[in-house]
């Protein structure tokens, strides 16, 4: 019987994630997006995937001009959650960092054609249908929180941004990477 169940429950979720990508894909009148796309240039294929899918109806929300720069900022802030909290888990306690803090990197390119859909250089996420930072400034105070507060900065990152609501295993059900945070370290003060 469980296993019933759990095959409905996928078979749902495979379905809802079609429909997310359907709706998500669509940019204005240039086609569906896809990880190839030179937007996501420097962001791994599989994290645009995921955003394509589990964001598809706040990209197919955004006006027409923010579609493209909502996809990609939705793909980074997984791509960055992820990067930091992996790095989070490998960070023993009271010891030294495990190496370098790896983030994803979006090419000048793709930050270009984020820019241009926007708006302008930048991208200005006011009037978004999420709230978001942009890439570089969602870098900056990572890094800013890492070199403050070391291995608590992590911490403090991943409980304050709203981008690290995903999953911690990509396409699973579970906690968030916010929660298991939370319960893992502590809910960080806001």
């Amino acid at each position: 019987m469980a296993n019933a169940h759990r095959s409905t429950r996928t078979n749902v979720l495979v379905a809802v994630a079609a429909v997310g990508m359907l709706l998500g894909g669509c940019v204005g009148g240039r086609g569906p997006l896809a990880a190839e796309d030179p937007l996501f240039e420097g962001l791994e294929p599989a994290v645009v995937d995921e955003a394509l899918a589990l964001k598809g109806d706040v990209i197919a929300a955004a006006p027409d001009d923010q579609r493209a720069w909502t996809a990609q900022q939705i793909a980074v802030e997984i791509g960055v959650c992820r990067a930091a909290y992996a790095h989070l888990e490998a960070w023993p306690i009271g010891g030294p960092p495990p190496g370098e803090l790896d983030l994803p990197r979006l090419t000048s390119d793709a930050v270009d054609a984020a820019a241009v859909d926007a708006g302008g250089a930048g991208g200005d996420s006011r009037g978004l249908p999420f709230a978001s930072m942009p890439w570089d400034a969602l870098e900056i105070q990572l890094r800013g929180l890492v070199d403050a507060e070391g291995r608590d900065g992590l911490v403090h990152f991943l409980q304050l941004v709203p981008g690290c609501w995903m999953s911690v295993a990509p396409g699973a059900s579970g906690p968030s990477i916010f929660d298991a945070v939370a319960a893992e370290y502590g809910r960080a003060t806001q």
